[in-house]
C-alpha cells in the first residue's frame, strides 16, 4: 500500500488539480466513512452552498470489475436527483415559466417520440417521459406537476392533450 508520505503527494496533486479547474472549498476529511465496501482509495463528497446534505457521492473502486470479469481501474459517483431538483427549484436555477409536455408512448413508438422530443428540447420546450403508462395517469400526473400538455404517442404518431 501506500505510505503516508505518498498519500500525501497524492491528495497534494488532486488539490492541485482542482484548484487549476477553479474549484474552491476543497476540504480533505478524513472521517468519511463508507457502507460500501467496494471502494479501494479515495471517496469523495461534493455540497453546494446552504445544503447539509451532499449532492454528489463516489469514490475509487478498483476491484468493482472483477465481479464481471474484468480489472478495470474505476471511480463512480452518485447524483441526488430530487436533493439537486429542489435546490435548484429553491434557488431559482430552473425557469418554472418553461413550457413542459410529459410524454408517454408504447413500444412501438419509441424512437418516434425520441426523435420528436429532441426536437421539441431544439425549440427550448421541456420534455419528460413516463414511458407506457395510462393516459388518465399521465394527464394526473401533468396537472399535479406543472406540464401544459400530455404528448400520447401511438402507432408512430402523437396526440396532444392539453392540461389545464
Amino acid at each position: 500500500g501506500m505510505k503516508s508520505y505518498d498519500v500525501l503527494v497524492y491528495l497534494k496533486n488532486i488539490y492541485l488539480a482542482l484548484k487549476e479547474m477553479n474549484i474552491e472549498n476543497i476540504i480533505f476529511d478524513f472521517s468519511i466513512y463508507s457502507y460500501a465496501k467496494y471502494y479501494t482509495g479515495i471517496i469523495f463528497e461534493i455540497y453546494v452552498s446552504n445544503l447539509s446534505k451532499s449532492i454528489v457521492s463516489g469514490g475509487r473502486s478498483d476491484k468493482l470489475f472483477a465481479y464481471y470479469g474484468k480489472n478495470y481501474d474505476d471511480v463512480g459517483f452518485g447524483l441526488d436527483i430530487d436533493l439537486l431538483t429542489k435546490y435548484a427549484l429553491d434557488n431559482l436555477l430552473i425557469n418554472v415559466d418553461e413550457i413542459k409536455y410529459l410524454s408517454i408512448f408504447d413500444d412501438e413508438s419509441f424512437v418516434f417520440a425520441v426523435k420528436n422530443s429532441e426536437k421539441l428540447i431544439n425549440d427550448g420546450i421541456v420534455v419528460n417521459s413516463l414511458g407506457d403508462v395510462k393516459l388518465e395517469d399521465a394527464i394526473n400526473y401533468a396537472k399535479e406537476n406543472g406540464y401544459s400538455a400530455v404528448l400520447e404517442y401511438k402507432n408512430n404518431d402523437v396526440k396532444k392533450w392539453e392540461v389545464m
